[in-house]
């Protein structure tokens, strides 16, 4: 009876597993953008990645980026295609507002106005294009919002170098992030009028509301865990099933998160290099996976064995994290990435307990004398999974 019905649970994720295919944790692409004060317009500047605006490209699993040179070699119909899906895909997902009103923006594509038309040099021929939405300068009071769509899955990154120490801010799927303020001149007194400079008629008085960076960049990291991380909350729920007592469980996640930490902020240095991008750090996360459940079917005693286990594999696992995190930080100083990393990792950590309180209250719901069986068959599952993972990564991506 019990080997049928751990045959039937594995029949069942493999058939889950193959269904969603491609569907993977650390895969999350960013669009980010620049806010820049003009004098007569307000305006997001910024480079998008060609084949995440594109429909046939855009979160599709096996389609890669576009090459550079080869699309400055596409004929202008295909040239004008694009830049019409471009905005097309912006205006779906993003919308400004000021004062509670929407606001309608142009758009702006640079880079086809050059002669010859060139684009943006990128260092593996990645095909990017300059893109700027525009809004005319907003004279009356109230506050420039950016608002980004919940039905969108990337983080949108806005940078505004006269706020928030010029730290990137991450406004996820459903956020919107306060750009601007605009108030009234103050009105001067007699006294004052001899003294002062005097302001240029409809002039208007703007300051950058600053943003709880915090706050921000600990859910960006709660959500790249919980729901985006399939494969990352599948690791923590092997951890959970060797032992389901939480003192053990904890200073599991806690090892864990101080490894990845370690290598997400190397690679957020740039001591790497190009370490996010290298394929075999998902094959191996993929691996960390299946060794951690097949390890626990041998009933293996959670101690220093297993703790350094968790470690090692903490610091593979920060590479897969560095995937995400280092896109939304390239333009940030290096003196000022510790704000984000501490915050980012702090979200990781808030979700890795979450997981676990999540699996000890279903765990404390099952009769004790089946406990056993449901540790051995959430192990498998997880082993199973694992394997799926890696077999797709290695000749499926």
């Amino acid at each position: 009876m019990k080997i049928k019905l751990i045959l039937r649970a594995a029949m069942l994720v493999l058939m889950v597993l193959g269904t969603s295919h491609g569907l993977r944790a650390h895969q999350v692409d960013t669009v980010e953008f620049e806010f820049q004060e003009l004098e007569d317009v307000w305006r997001l500047h910024g480079e998008m990645d060609v084949a995440y605006m594109l429909p046939e490209t855009r979160w599709v699993p096996d389609a890669g980026p576009l090459s550079r040179k080869a699309l400055m070699k596409e004929k202008p119909e295909e040239l004008a295609r694009i830049r019409r899906e471009t905005e097309n895909t912006l205006r779906r997902y993003l919308k400004l507002t000021h004062a509670g009103k929407t606001l309608d923006w142009r758009i702006e594509f640079p880079d086809f106005a050059k002669q010859p038309f060139t684009l943006p040099e990128e260092y593996n021929d990645w095909a990017l294009m300059t893109v700027r939405l525009v809004v005319d300068k907003q004279t009356q009071p109230g506050t420039f919002k950016l608002h980004w769509s919940e039905k969108e899955k990337a983080t949108l990154i806005v940078l505004d170098e006269l706020s928030n120490d010029g730290i990137p801010m991450p406004v996820e799927p459903g956020q919107s992030l306060a750009l601007l303020k605009v108030s009234a001149p103050a009105t001067k007194s007699p006294g004052d009028a001899a003294s002062s400079e005097p302001e240029a008629e409809g002039d208007v008085l703007t300051e950058r509301p600053e943003s709880n960076i915090a706050m921000k960049w600990l859910k960006s990291g709660f959500l790249h865990v919980v729901p985006k991380g399939l494969d990352h909350m599948l690791f923590i729920v092997g951890l959970f099933l060797a032992t389901i007592a939480l003192r053990p469980m904890l200073w599991q996640s806690l090892l864990f998160t101080l490894a990845h930490s370690l290598t997400l902020g190397v690679c957020a240095l740039g001591w790497l290099g190009g370490a996010q991008g290298w394929s075999w750090v998902e094959i191996f996360i993929a691996l960390t996976i299946a060794y951690i459940g097949i390890e626990n079917l041998f009933k293996i005693k959670v101690g220093k064995r297993r703790y350094i286990t968790v470690f090692i594999f903490g610091l593979v696992h920060g590479m897969g994290f560095a995937s995400v995190f280092v896109e939304q930080v390239q333009s940030v100083p290096d003196d000022k990435l510790l704000k984000p990393l501490l915050w980012f990792n702090l979200g990781v950590e808030v979700a890795q307990i979450a997981v676990i309180l999540v699996m000890a209250i279903l765990f404390a719901a099952i009769p004790k004398k089946r406990r056993k069986l449901a540790q051995t068959l959430g192990s498998l599952l997880v082993a199973l999974a694992g394997l799926a993972w890696v077999v797709e990564r290695i000749f499926f991506t």
